[in-house]
């Protein structure tokens, strides 16, 4: 047989190939396992037998198998930000855009135009002003409701696979969570009020400064348990502070970014029963996946994870904090974005039990095959 003869051969062997529906081999995953970056049953990770280069390569597992929907999650740290109604306006983590917006109704702006930011909670002690944040308040959830701090009645945990994001009873700093775990402190159990570890502040660098008054960690406490959050404003306005000024201000009148260690001390808190209410892009993303993966009753899921562990440089850069990111896919027929061909579409959505589609012989083809058997026959 002539070497174009061959190719040809082999170039119909693989349409066949591609056109039959991929089957899997991997024992099914539950929706959680696929996001636990230790419970990976297959990586993403080429074998000596593949090329090492092209989209085939990237997508193939070490199986060689390959998968027809791949998800990617990207947990790195911006993904741990509350989702905002704009990008956001510096590439710096993390974002806090919506700490710039002020309700309608402001009279401490009015009374002190220096404010800021404008979303931040004042210092007053009533608890209609808790509501402060323009942004937060014009949330709705999906029965277009604005957030409840019923304790009988509270948001449960976005997704029954990650059941620790969040307690509705614990208090958060903001962005203290990650991948692997939620933090989060339990309310106060002494004082008056009992004032939960996550609204008292923390020292600053001078050593001697806390970042939250006594005053302002009585607000924190009564406005997170009012509204679901405690933005505190910045100790000298809209104003640049000197350097070597304490507290630091929680967000810069100059970069308009908040510092991560500035966060770290306490100065924006939320209750877990908001965070439920309106979590963190993370825990959307993970959500989409584990309702596709929950929904595929009769499909097989095959699923793996691939680390990139990386370090928040911005403040305790000894500590690592492992940022996964997470593949799942599911081995279904392609979609018709893929595989836009209907035939190909009707074939591959056929049961196991139906004939499998392959391509009609065309004339060249059939005359190939008469050679050969010409060839082959005895003489």
């Amino acid at each position: 047989m002539r070497s174009t003869d061959f190719l040809r051969l082999a170039a119909c062997a693989s349409l066949l190939a591609l056109g039959a529906p991929l089957r899997s081999d991997a024992t099914t995953c539950n929706a959680s396992d696929c996001l636990a970056n230790s419970a990976a049953v297959q990586k993403l990770q080429l074998t000596s037998s593949i090329e090492d280069h092209g989209d085939g390569a990237f997508f193939t597992t070490t199986s060689g198998q390959l998968p027809n929907v791949v998800f990617v999650l990207d947990n790195s740290t911006s993904m741990y930000e509350i989702p905002y109604k704009a990008l956001p306006s510096t590439g710096a983590f993390p974002a806090a855009d919506w700490m710039k917006d002020p309700v309608a109704v402001a009279p401490w702006i009015t009374s002190n135009p220096s404010f800021f930011p404008q979303g931040a909670t004042p210092d007053l002690t009533d608890l209609a002003s808790c509501h402060s944040n323009g942004y937060f308040e014009s949330l709705r959830d999906a029965k277009g409701k604005a957030y409840s701090n019923s304790t009988t009645n509270p948001y449960p945990p976005i997704d029954p696979a990650f059941t620790s994001y969040f307690d509705s009873t614990k208090y958060y700093r903001y962005v203290e969570w990650n991948s692997t775990s939620a933090g989060g402190q339990p309310a106060g159990t002494s004082g008056s009020p009992a004032i939960s570890q996550a609204c008292k502040g923390a020292l600053e660098t001078d050593g001697k400064t806390n970042s939250l008054t006594a005053a302002q960690q009585a607000r924190c406490q009564q406005c997170v348990d009012e509204a679901g959050y405690y933005i505190r404003p910045n100790p000298l306005g809209n104003a640049t502070p000197p350097p070597g000024t304490f507290p630091t201000p929680t967000l810069s009148p100059t970069t308009l970014r908040p510092a991560l260690s500035t966060m770290d001390r306490g100065v924006v808190v939320f209750k877990g029963n908001w965070l439920n209410f309106y979590p963190p892009k993370f825990l959307i993303a993970r959500k989409v996946v584990t309702d596709f993966i929950s929904a595929q009753s009769t499909t097989t899921s095959r699923s793996g994870s691939a680390s990139s562990p990386t370090t928040r440089l911005q403040s305790r850069p000894s500590v690592p904090a492992p940022h996964p990111t997470i593949p799942c896919w599911i081995p279904t027929a392609p979609s018709a974005s893929l595989r836009p061909d209907p035939a190909f579409a009707r074939a591959t959505a056929a049961t196991s039990s139906r004939p499998e589609w392959r391509p009609r012989a065309t004339p060249r083809i059939g005359r190939m095959r008469a050679r050969n058997r010409a060839r082959s026959s005895p003489r």
